[in-house]
């Protein structure tokens, strides 16, 4: 007797979300909160995928362990289904990059109350018989309980609530992300509206994962990626939190900073050592970035010899000191002789000006022709210095 349809489903979704675990830890993005939501999301997922399969054991066969399976499954299904619509909602709002009505929080505190009042009273009904969402005879045929119907109600409210409150969240959310971010919990409510139309296939949880596969694909890892060479930020994890530093900058306290870095004679130095000490460069420059940096100042390869630091700092003055202490932490580098080469820096540097709502394209051209002005200053008296050294000879 072969078996039925919904084990071999249940079966790849349950693969198919641990693998996600796998790769979502494997590829973190710089975003901790959203792995971990992320993360705890996955988990119910397949928490609730193994319930089900439990709850469905009985169709099996009608043993004693398979009733006592689906007595356990159907339980665990019905304390903590709601518990996804949670983590889908947080989910959401980590990648919100700026503050929304706060009336809408209080549906989502809303949803998290309902959700557990619901595993309170499922527990007391399955621990004194109360029968109240659902109950077996004494021949093991499953029955609904007297306020089955209302908890559905309830439950499509949270569904309903769940969505519109995604939807909302989705204004704060940067353009390039909204649509993917947004389609997520409508696929699950897809799944769960269809679900409520069949009992025979567990549509409902093959439509969470699924919906997270393509946050997988789509989102966490593209913007997990770090440059393989430095360790730091890519240019497309960089674009993406520059995009969302502009957008959450509404005011002074709100703005940001950002220097544009370009290692002077780069080339000379991959033409004279090779290529390989060009590496060691260019990570040398990281090492220096971070140790006069602050731990909260997010640095990015920019691309090639160019580097880009987004920072907190909001206030010319305290810029002006991270530059100093760049360039200091330069000098003592070149000082200490360990390296047979020389580093010089270009930088250009700024705090994003809200007011004027430049774009992240025109923010960083503005950044890069304030850097290759001092690049041309250090040309020039690179040159000067040759010039009188030669006269000098």
């Amino acid at each position: 007797m072969g078996y039925p349809a919904w084990l071999y489903i249940n079966c790849y979704t349950f693969i198919i979300g641990v693998l996600l675990l796998f790769f979502n830890r494997k590829w973190r993005t710089h975003n901790d909160r959203r792995d971990k939501v992320f993360m705890w999301m996955l988990l119910v997922a397949l928490f609730l995928v193994v319930s089900d399969s439990f709850g469905r054991a009985y169709q099996i066969s009608n043993s004693e362990i398979n009733l006592l399976l689906t007595k356990i499954g159907n339980y665990l299904v019905f304390a903590f289904d709601p518990v996804f619509y949670v983590f889908t909602m947080y989910y959401v709002e980590s990648w919100t990059t700026e503050n929304v009505n706060p009336g809408v929080y209080k549906l989502k505190n809303a949803i998290v109350w309902i959700s557990v009042i619901n595993l309170v009273l499922v527990t007391l009904s399955e621990l004194f018989g109360l029968r109240l969402f659902y109950y077996y005879d004494a021949a093991g045929s499953y029955y609904r309980g007297q306020f089955f119907m209302i908890r559905a109600a309830v439950l499509l409210f949270c569904l309903a609530g769940g969505v519109y409150y995604c939807a909302k969240m989705g204004k704060a959310i940067t353009h390039r992300y909204r649509k993917t971010v947004i389609m997520f919990p409508l696929i699950c409510a897809i799944g769960s509206v269809i679900q409520s139309f069949t009992t025979e296939l567990p549509i409902e949880y093959v439509s969470s994962i699924i919906a997270s596969l393509i946050l997988f694909v789509y989102l966490q890892s593209r913007d997990s990626t770090d440059d393989f060479l430095t360790g730091s930020m890519n240019r497309r994890s960089l674009d993406a939190t520059l995009e969302a530093k502009i957008a959450g900058a509404t005011s002074k306290e709100t703005t940001f900073s950002a220097i544009m870095i370009d290692v002077d004679y780069f080339k000379e130095i991959n033409d004279t050592y090779g290529h390989a000490v060009g590496d060691i460069a260019l990570q040398d420059v990281i090492k220096i970035l971070h140790s006069c940096l602050r731990s909260e100042d997010q640095i990015a390869r920019y691309g090639g010899d160019e580097f880009f630091v987004i920072s907190p700092i909001n206030e010319r003055e305290y810029l002006e000191k991270a530059v100093r202490r760049i360039r200091n932490r330069v000098d003592d580098f070149n000082n200490d002789g360990e390296r047979e080469f020389k580093l010089s820096l270009s930088l250009g540097y700024d705090i994003y000006d809200y007011e004027t709502g430049l774009t992240a394209e025109k923010f960083i051209k503005h950044l890069d022709d304030m850097m290759y002005a001092e690049k041309e200053e250090h040309h020039r008296a690179f040159e000067a210095r040759a010039k009188k050294k030669g006269e000098k000879r």
